[in-house]
């Protein structure tokens, strides 16, 4: 993979409006993604409700009109909510995988749309949350070509700092009253000291591990994205001790500095369950193993587990299906 830092770069900077966030996250995708992909497709998306999938950006630099219309023209080929899974369950995939239940039909309307293109292969990368409203990036390629097991982590890892990312856009973009002006609970510099920290951020630990975060992401953007993606992927944290995201920032006189914004995910309120329990549960019901779970909320992979014990202990549920649908009815009716 060359150079997926690109793209973690391109989430987190800062943008005018939501047009201007996709393209380029677009530009970065088409960068790392450019072997044999005839352009590269992002859309930011809400499926929030359970019968529609509204778009709402899409960048499309040097993608055919009528290839991209086939795309996103989507006839009916089952219920609504079978649209609405793809976008909320499949985290990645290849439309010449195995098609999740209920998927088969739009999986084969896909391999039928490349077809007609001339195209071998269609690949897409599913950046979401448990909002519901995310990033989806698709490239299409001459040659058929599935991802292996390593390269598919990967792409799960840059697809949280691309979720991580759009949450910090849509929170400094669009400010409400239940969602305000977006303040940094700390502000770093470039080696790691600390020059400001709030509350949250005071601990000793908690400034440690800030400190190392920074220091982490500074890696990431050296020499060591074009020498180990892996590791570089590995050191930019995706989210700092389940709570912050790392964005930089200019100052007027030139100065950069990082700043931590809170960027934890929101969950569904499923009673009964503490904060990280549901927000565990909630990427559970999306598709995503532990392992990218814990990267998704900075977390070990055995305290994601344990989290997921206690949650279906407390809730008496065993099956993916019956979580999935504790995180539906929760977010349907508020309980």
């Amino acid at each position: 993979m060359k150079d997926p830092v690109r793209i973690l770069e391109a989430a987190y900077s800062p943008a005018a409006d939501e047009a201007t966030w996709v393209g380029r996250i677009a530009e970065a995708a088409g960068a790392v993604m450019n072997d044999g992909a005839r352009g590269v497709i992002a859309v930011t998306y809400d499926a929030t409700k359970s019968d529609f999938v509204a778009i709402r950006q899409l960048a499309a630099p040097g993608v055919d009109e009528t290839f991209l219309g086939s795309l996103f023209q989507v006839p009916e080929l089952g219920p609504p909510c079978s649209m609405v899974r793809l976008y909320r369950e499949v985290p990645s995939a290849s439309v010449h995988d195995r098609p999740p239940p209920g998927m088969g039909e739009f999986f084969g309307y896909f391999r039928d749309v490349v077809g007609r293109a001339g195209l071998g292969e269609l690949q897409f990368v599913n950046a979401t949350d448990p909002s519901h409203v995310g990033c989806m990036f698709v490239a299409a390629g001459p040659v058929r070509r599935r991802w292996s097991p390593r390269e598919t982590h990967r792409w799960r890892l840059i697809a949280a700092h691309v979720a991580a990312g759009m949450r910090i856009h849509r929170k400094l973009a669009e400010p409400s009253a239940s969602a305000p002006v977006l303040n940094p609970e700390a502000v770093l510099r470039p080696d790691g000291r600390i020059e400001h920290a709030e509350a949250a951020a005071q601990g000793a630990l908690v400034r440690a591990a800030l400190s190392r975060a920074a220091l982490g992401l500074e890696r990431a953007r050296g020499p060591l994205r074009r020498e180990d993606s892996d590791e570089a992927l590995a050191v930019w944290e995706g989210l700092v001790e389940g709570r912050w995201s790392l964005v930089d920032h200019v100052d007027s006189d030139g100065r950069r500095f990082i700043l931590a914004h809170r960027n934890d995910p929101d969950a569904p309120d499923i009673r009964g369950l503490t904060l990280r329990e549901r927000q565990v549960v909630a990427y559970v019901a999306l598709g995503h193993a532990n392992k990218v779970i814990a990267y998704e909320l900075g977390l070990t992979i055995s305290t994601v587990a344990s989290h997921l014990a206690r949650a279906r202990l407390k809730l008496g549920l065993r099956s993916l299906e019956a979580l999935r649908g504790a995180v539906d009815g929760a977010a349907q009716v508020g309980i």
